[in-house]
């Protein structure tokens, strides 16, 4: 063999490895690119999913609470408190909006659901404007913000399946499950609340209390099938508690047309309410669980060899009715559409 082949032949036994390794840190490079990506999407939908959760959880009830105490005993007192309830509810409103990921990282059916769900906020802008011009006097709008609750959970239901994060996953199911089961509850005790008030003569609602009844069931459906968490457990296990289970027994009676004595109403009743206050617990548990979620992924940067440029960045039971009474992603200006997922079954 002739030296200068000899000589090709080492250079290239010698060349070959590092590119080699070349071509492979290109690929490695890449794909933490990607994966950062997928992190830094879901770091977005995760403050979405939190903040959606906890407007939900909290924000939506203790303004009809103030509404209604105000509505029912009007004063200068009750008055502050109602507006300090709407600004409240506003504040995280706009910090949902804002913390909602660039428009083309969305899937047709959430900027959907989002659109529908400006048109519920809407409705309760004017509910406000009724309720201080005196048109809500013996009345109640607790429909208006049932409406606006159950488009607030289609929105965090849609979420889910754009995150990767198995994780965040995990904890958006939680969530979900947690305010579906809430929901559920509180429908079936207000609907049971307001018939049993009412006398014999009043036509139980049992649509409605159906609709509790399936709530709740796909609430610990999407606990228990997708989440062992301390927090699911907790739940199953007070659920599980002997005055709780007596609580269903009522519960179904009452659906069975059953009209249950002064006593056994009692039970029922104080039963319900501490389930509702341990469930919303829970909530607000689960959407803080959430926002934690966000920082592991708030210490990641990009790969050093990476193009910073290439990762793309955005910017009480008595709340229950007599039923749910364009594109843009602002609030308060949006078309009406029928409901999806959880909406749709439960709206």
């Amino acid at each position: 063999m002739k030296f200068e082949t000899i000589k090709k032949v080492i250079l290239a036994a010698i060349m070959l490895p590092f590119v080699f390794m070349l071509i492979e840190g290109v690929v490695v490079i890449r794909t933490s690119v990607r994966q950062y990506r997928d992190l830094e999407k879901d770091r977005q939908f995760a403050d979405v999913l939190a903040r959606g959760g906890s407007i939900a959880a909290t924000e939506i009830l203790s303004e009809i609470g103030a509404t209604r105490l105000y509505l029912a005993r009007p004063s200068s007192v009750t008055a502050a408190d109602m507006q300090r309830s709407r600004v409240t509810l506003d504040r995280e409103r706009r910090a949902f909006y804002a913390s909602l990921p660039s428009r083309d990282t969305l899937d047709e059916g959430l900027v959907s659901e989002l659109s529908i769900l400006s048109l519920a906020y809407s409705r309760i802008i004017a509910a406000r404007s009724a309720v201080d011009q005196g048109r809500y006097a013996g009345s109640d709008p607790g429909s208006v913000y049932w409406y606006a609750a159950l488009k607030q959970l289609a929105v965090v239901d849609a979420l889910s399946p754009l995150i990767s994060d198995p994780v965040l996953l995990e904890k958006s199911n939680q969530l979900m499950g947690i305010l579906l089961t809430y929901y559920g509850e509180r429908l079936m005790t207000g609907v049971g609340t307001r018939y049993l008030d009412h006398g014999v003569s009043a036509r139980f609602p049992v649509e409605l209390f159906v609709q509790g009844k399936v709530m709740l069931g796909e609430g610990m459906d999407h606990m228990v099938f997708h989440s062992a968490a301390p927090i699911v457990r907790d739940i199953v296990a007070y659920l599980g508690r002997r005055d709780q289970v007596k609580a269903n027994a009522i519960t179904d009676a009452i659906l069975a047309g059953s009209r249950p004595t002064r006593e056994v109403r009692d039970i029922w009743a104080a039963a319900q309410s501490e389930r509702m206050t341990f469930l919303q617990q829970k909530m607000v548990e689960a959407a803080n669980d959430s926002r934690d979620r966000r920082k592991p992924f708030d210490t990641l940067a990009p790969p050093p060899d990476a193009d910073p440029g290439a990762v793309r960045r955005s910017a009480d039971p008595g709340d229950i009715g007599d039923g749910a009474g364009g594109k843009g992603l602002a609030p308060d200006r949006s078309v009406d559409a029928g409901p999806r997922d959880a909406g749709r079954r439960i709206a």
